[in-house]
């Protein structure tokens, strides 16, 4: 989308984070990037890779050197200039019809990715990783308000 495209990223605010499939940064160059893959993406530094599911780890197990995503802060650009760090997210759904070897190689490689983790205190929410669409501009937002300000307004008191 984004090599057809360029100026798409210009919409979005300082700050932005791109989520993608392991099959779209991949493609079939596994277990390098896509050649085809826009050269804004920039791993750990605009954007993340996201499993979902446990084919995704089987057909495009986590490089050795990717570490988990950490949300530094939940309001906004932090002192340093950065909210998260990491390459990768796991959001592996509970599926019941993985087998016993399935389940035991998720927990494995999730006990890989959490081993170097050693945080005072984590921030008091967490939103980057999780399956939802939550980025707005401000234009937006606004929009958003004032069309919640009108149904408030509007709405009949039962």
């Amino acid at each position: 989308m984004l090599e057809s495209n360029p100026s798409k990223l210009d919409v979005y605010e300082e700050g932005f984070v791109v989520m993608i499939t392991p099959a779209k940064y991949f493609g079939d160059n596994y277990p390098n990037e896509s050649s085809v893959l826009s050269k804004n993406f920039v791993l750990g530094k605009t954007g993340f890779i996201y499993y979902g599911n446990v084919v995704e780890l089987n057909n495009f197990p986590p490089l050795d050197n990717w570490k988990e995503v950490l949300e530094l802060s939940t309001t906004g650009i932090s002192e340093k200039g950065q909210t998260w760090l990491g390459d990768v997210v796991f959001n592996v759904k509970n599926d019941k019809s993985k087998t016993k070897e399935e389940k035991e190689k998720v927990d494995q490689l999730l006990d890989s990715q959490y081993s170097h983790i050693t945080l005072g205190k984590n921030p008091s929410q967490s939103g980057l990783g999780n399956y939802d669409f939550d980025y707005a501009n401000r234009d937006m937002m606004d929009n958003v308000k004032m069309q919640m300000l009108y149904l408030a307004v509007k709405s009949k008191s039962i």
